[in-house]
């Protein structure tokens, strides 16, 4: 087995990056931003962890790993990616229909019971939240240790529905409900291009270390809206008022590997960006994301751990994460891997996730599928790539 020798200044200059950003931030921990989400099914099955995931998705996750050139090939090209997730913890969705209809029976016949029963059916429904998000994604990526590139194209929705219950008379005629369903959305058309570079020079206290920039540009489509309860629909109404925005951004990553082991950084959209839901003035920022990430990699085993290192107030009504995500990958044998992964919040009341998947090489060809999800929702991925 090869020596492995790794210089004292090379790691020290490592460590003295990522403590000047770890550093920064500290400073950042109230911007609010979008969640770090999967864009494949590779890292949905994982829990997440990508930061040090490799080439063929580097564009997503930490631009560095464009110059990753382990997967010994020319091109990879993931055409399409697609993910789609539902969480309705409090089964909003039956119960809103289960609502209706007593309601209307209560404007039919306002007797004492169809009072009770509407009454109990409204109450259920307090604080109630219901969850979709969609992901679907193209990406073309050349890695090289020389100079590497991707581009890729991402479509994301968010969407959220939350129950405003107030107090009902519905004694009344007509029944006055006093209760509400408002609808929050945020769509994302997202292009970026990818440069890296591998900085190799065994004298150099940069050896060995991947650096790389995305450059994207961000489009925003927004709504926001209320319906009264008694008439609402759990679906997203595109025909309400819409606001839409857009600006550049930029993420910067950096990779370093110790023989088996590596380490990444990055940070997604360096600058902050404000819009509106739809014609509201209520504003929400994506901001500054920094992530950590800390990986194993053998012939057959991939072991990986991801760290959220600030809080990132999600979009619509998904409330703060800070995740941490642990993944596990074995090839059984060249055509066929499995993958496990589990992300836990580090902050507020959400559920840890757990995540499964495969991955089937057909020749040039590779099919990701990967499931995930927890009592709340679940979430499924599919994508197919192509590698030459």
């Amino acid at each position: 087995m090869p020596k492995i020798i790794i210089h004292s200044n090379t790691i020290n200059f490592t460590l003295k990056i990522l403590a000047v950003l770890s550093a920064c931030c500290l400073l950042m921990q109230n911007a609010q931003a979008l969640p770090f989400v999967s864009f494949d099914a590779r890292t949905a099955a994982l829990g997440g962890v990508s930061v040090t995931g490799g080439a063929r998705n580097a564009a997503f996750y930490n631009p560095a790993l464009a110059a990753a050139t382990e997967d010994d090939v020319d091109w990879l090209l993931m055409l399409p990616g697609a993910g789609q997730g539902i969480a309705d913890p409090n089964d909003l969705e039956d119960g809103l229909d289960t609502f209706q209809l007593e309601a209307k029976k209560l404007e039919t016949d306002n007797s004492q019971a169809n009072i009770d029963s509407t009454t109990n059916s409204l109450n259920s429904l307090t604080d109630s939240v219901y969850n979709e998000q969609e992901i679907i994604t193209i990406m073309a990526a050349i890695p090289s240790a020389n100079f590497a590139g991707a581009v890729y194209l991402s479509y994301q929705t968010y969407y959220s529905a939350k129950t405003d219950v107030g107090t009902p008379n519905l004694g009344a005629n007509p029944p006055d409900y006093a209760s509400s369903l408002e609808h929050k959305a945020v769509n994302i058309i997202e292009q970026g291009v990818t440069l890296a570079n591998y900085l190799d020079n065994p004298n150099y206290v940069f050896s060995d270390l991947k650096i790389g920039m995305t450059f994207k540009l961000m489009l925003f489509e927004t709504y926001a809206y209320t319906e009264d309860i008694q008439d609402a629909s759990i679906e997203l109404d595109t025909n309400n008022i819409r606001h839409k925005s857009g600006d550049f951004n930029f993420d910067l990553g950096i990779a370093k590997e110790f023989g088996v082991w590596k380490m990444g950084l990055v940070v997604k959209n360096v600058l902050s960006q404000d819009t509106h839901y739809g014609d509201t003035d209520e504003v929400f920022t994506i901001g500054p994301q920094v992530r950590a990430g800390f990986a194993y990699r053998s012939r057959r085993n991939m072991l990986g751990i991801d760290v959220d290192l600030t809080k990132n107030d999600e979009i619509v009504d998904y409330g703060e994460t800070q995740y941490a995500a642990l993944g596990w990958e074995i090839a059984v044998f060249r055509a066929l891997r499995f993958r496990l992964g589990y992300k836990h919040n580090l902050i507020g009341d959400k559920l840890g996730t757990y995540s499964g998947g495969l991955g089937i090489m057909l020749g040039p060809l590779e099919i990701n599928a990967a499931a995930l999800g927890n009592e709340d929702g679940s979430a499924v991925f599919g994508d197919l790539s192509f590698r030459f």
